[in-house]
């Protein structure tokens, strides 16, 4: 849980980790930062999924902030409310992204919290199975064109997960992948970048039939 940090008046430019992890103004005593906290109900949210932040202050009377910086981006407001006693923010990080939450009582010194990281994972459909064509489908979100993913295999729940195949997305961040008729799980892994963590997808479950793949 972040604490909530008094910022004595002009002094917001200059700032400096104290005690806890809490950003506190410079001059200020490392003990205002037992005024309150703020809780995130995710560290880490796959593309598309809400964050909810949380939290209560000293404050009666006033309005509270919500501050983030995206990945490669810059600080900025991007929520507020009027009751700054009990609050409560929901956000879609559309990648890497830290929050902070301010205070700004009607009367007194503002308040914040230290800068939070919340990490997102792309999104990975489950494998889909054509019988027929004898292929694997997924999606990659959000926009993944022309770009690699890394097919796992294993022949068990409790086996460990090999490399079935590299596979290059097209033009709508989808890939295909031909698989042999035979009883096997699959999952699409694709790597960290431009923001997003390393993410593995859900596990389909390829089986067979009289020598045929039904699903």
């Amino acid at each position: 849980m972040n604490k909530l940090v008094r910022i004595a008046a002009g002094t917001l430019t200059a700032t400096v980790v104290a005690a806890g992890g809490a950003l506190a103004a410079t001059g200020s005593p490392a003990s205002a930062a037992d005024s309150g906290g703020v809780r995130y109900s995710a560290n880490t949210v796959t593309y598309g999924q809400t964050l909810k932040v949380s939290g209560t202050s000293p404050v009666s009377s006033g309005k509270v902030y919500l501050y983030a910086k995206p990945y490669h981006g810059s600080w900025g407001k991007v929520a507020s409310k009027t009751t700054p006693a009990s609050f409560a923010f929901s956000v879609k990080p559309a990648k890497y992204t830290q929050y902070y939450v301010r205070v700004v009582p009607t009367s007194g010194d503002p308040l914040r919290t230290s800068a939070h990281p919340i990490s997102v994972h792309r999104k990975l459909t489950r494998p889909a199975v054509h019988p027929k064509a004898k292929t694997i489908t997924g999606k990659v979100s959000p926009a993944y064109k022309k770009r690699l993913v890394t097919i796992q295999k294993r022949a068990c729940t409790n086996c460990a997960w090999k490399k079935a195949k590299v596979v290059r997305t097209n033009k709508w961040s989808t890939w295909t992948l031909r698989i042999p008729v035979k009883r096997m799980q699959y999952r699409a892994v694709v790597a960290a970048s431009n923001g997003f963590k390393k993410t593995g997808g859900p596990v389909t479950q390829v089986v067979v039939r009289y020598g045929r793949a039904v699903r």
